[in-house]
């Protein structure tokens, strides 16, 4: 098995005040950043494997960790996508996982996993967008696919003070309304981030103002989750 440990940061409901479940990454047992392993599984082209891996581990990991109607959120690399392999290990409770795929997915791949996407989707799993606004920002990914959630990138949330940003963000915010998505927006770190989101209507956020990644271990030991509020 590969060396590394998933860790869980949760995604929160600001209104209801409320977690919707956790999103899982990984870390080496060295601490080495999920970045890092990945650059290092493309050298020795073992990405697939390795993304495999850390899909199963956190899915041990992560499901007992879920509160009742929470999900666990989990990143599917592009080259994973074209593999003919199962994407989830046939033990995994398919109506508690969202799987993410990121923006950076071209386009022209879209039509290649429309039809695996839509089939998982009736057995449960839902699926996520993750890093719009830092892609390809392709409107095939929109309505193609089955989304439930759209994930923005960070970097709204650090630059959301600015009048331009800010109005891209409730432009957001209504047209995935429109469209029946759930936008959560990454990257909030304090409070002033989190209040001024809010304000131009978003409702479900992750980022360390909400807690840090943790592993299962530090979970049970009742590590604090972070301010909600």
């Amino acid at each position: 098995m590969y060396g590394v440990v998933p860790r869980f940061q949760p995604i929160v409901d600001v209104l209801a005040n409320r977690k919707i479940g956790f999103e899982a990454t990984i870390r080496g047992l060295h601490g080495e950043s999920a970045q890092d392993l990945f650059q290092n599984a493309v050298k020795q082209s073992k990405v697939t494997e390795l993304d495999r891996a850390a899909r199963a581990m956190a899915i041990e990991d992560g499901v007992p960790m879920l509160g009742p109607g929470e999900k666990l959120f989990l990143n599917i690399a592009p080259q994973s996508l074209g593999q003919d392999e199962e994407w989830l290990p046939k033990v995994a409770p398919l109506n508690r996982i969202v799987l993410e795929i990121t923006e950076q997915l071209p386009v022209e791949r879209i039509g290649e996993i429309q039809d695996r996407v839509r089939s998982l989707r009736r057995r449960g799993v839902e699926w996520a967008l993750d890093d719009f606004g830092a892609g390809f920002s392709n409107l095939d990914s929109l309505t193609k696919l089955p989304l439930s959630y759209v994930k923005l990138d960070k970097q709204f949330a650090a630059d959301v003070t600015n009048r331009k940003t800010a109005d891209a963000i409730k432009h957001y915010c209504w047209m995935f309304q429109d469209m029946g998505i759930r936008l959560v927006v990454e990257g909030v770190e304090t409070r002033e981030q989190k209040q001024r989101l809010m304000d131009l209507g978003v409702r479900f956020m992750q980022g360390f103002h909400f807690g840090y990644p943790k592993t299962a271990e530090e979970y049970a030991k009742r590590v604090s989750l972070g301010p909600l509020s």
